[in-house]
């Protein structure tokens, strides 16, 4: 069952967790307990789950870490001494022991690579006995466009990429939801989707705790004014474009109807309606409070340039395209080139040898030879 408070004693409750991890985790974990049902205690894996966020909403269920990692925070190091840390890498081996009710995965397929990815779903979900929670950052040109740009943002304050944005992009493309569809119905599961974080509000934040870091400005009250409007249903989290996709799996025999069942309520923000943005600007005025910025009444706000930065990122793009047409365009122009050239080549031998032929012909007709072959012919009436 979830933890009923949103902090704990030992500092390691879901209200010490960053807005990122906070959503995707909330949400995850409210998936897990709705395929759980009724469990009391259900023994919930979580892969690639160091620094023990999943467990941090969990009150009675046993949540076991494997990461390929050995353990690192405070958590990490309490699960270990409950031998509920184990150090494995799920892209390599299966995971090892007695299947668990649910597997979760959190944020850890895009770190893999895409010929990679169909095995280590097999072994995800083969662990687990009721179904598995996955979620990933899912391919779209809004969810490259956004980690590009927090990546060049970060560069710009750090002078170096950020680490795990580095290890997207090794990966790349990200993980898509029609890849991810396809592998899942031929192995005979049923799913459904749900989205976590706009594309914009996920942006903002970035930059944001990017840019405090930099300043040395506490992000505390910020991350906190997220997460209650998040929980809320006040934010427009799950507003469409969304930077990440999260699956509910189940066997499609026999465990259709835990999807069915399935309640989660995620914030769509009011998806259509006139007043969807203003909750993410009010997100953005946080923010600027945050930051001692003052944008002024109908000044640009950090949600206007993400905007911008998400078409100017969709520009270049587009601009690249039409670059590398232009470069095959350019590299066809000189192979035409080159076999006009062969061809002009060719050409000016024929000439050559046309103009020797005429010569010789024309050095025959001059010849005394050809002279008196021709009076030959005329005395026997041969012209």
């Amino acid at each position: 069952m979830l933890a009923s408070s949103m902090s704990d004693p030992s500092g390691t409750g879901p209200a010490d967790l960053g807005f990122d991890a906070f959503t995707r985790y909330w949400l995850g974990a409210r998936i897990a307990e709705g395929l759980t049902e009724n469990l009391v205690r259900p023994r919930i894996l979580d892969v690639g789950g160091r620094g023990g966020s999943l467990a941090a909403f969990f009150g009675a269920a046993a949540v076991t870490v494997m990461d390929a990692r050995p353990p690192e925070a405070e958590a990490d190091r309490r699960l270990e001494a409950e031998g509920r840390y184990v150090v494995g890498d799920v892209t390599k081996e299966a995971i090892p022991g007695a299947r668990y009710d649910i597997v979760v995965s959190m944020d850890m397929l895009e770190h893999v690579s895409p010929d990679r990815r169909p095995e280590v779903l097999r072994n995800i979900l083969n662990a687990s006995r009721i179904g598995a929670v996955i979620g990933f950052p899912a391919d779209s040109p809004e969810a490259n466009c956004v980690e590009e740009t927090a990546n060049e943002r970060y560069r710009d304050l750090f002078g170096e990429d950020h680490p795990w944005l580095l290890e997207h992009f090794a990966c790349r493309p990200l993980p898509s939801t029609a890849e991810v569809d396809s592998f899942l119905e031929a192995e005979g599961y049923a799913f459904r989707r749900f989205n976590g974080n706009n594309v914009f509000l996920w942006l903002l934040m970035m930059e944001f705790l990017f840019l405090a870091w930099r300043r040395g400005i506490p992000t505390g009250t910020v991350e906190a004014i997220y997460r209650e409007e998040f929980l809320a249903g006040r934010l427009g989290d799950a507003v469409e474009p969304a930077y990440r996709t999260i699956y509910a799996i189940v066997p499609a025999s026999g465990g259709a109807g835990r999807l069915e069942r399935l309640s989660v309520d995620t914030d769509d923000g009011g998806c259509g309606s006139p007043g969807r943005w203003k909750l993410q600007e009010g997100i953005t005025a946080a923010v600027h409070a945050g930051l001692g910025v003052s944008g002024g009444p109908g000044g640009p706000t950090s949600l206007d340039a993400t905007r911008l930065a998400v078409r100017l990122c969709d520009a270049r793009s587009e601009l690249e395209q039409s670059r590398d047409s232009l470069r095959l365009l350019e590299s066809e122009i000189r192979s035409l080139e080159v076999r006009l050239a062969a061809s002009g080549a060719e050409l000016g031998s024929l000439e050559r040898r046309l103009g020797e032929r005429e010569r010789y012909v024309d050095a025959i007709h001059a010849s005394a030879a050809w002279r008196l072959v021709q009076a030959v012919r005329g005395l026997l009436g041969l012209r």
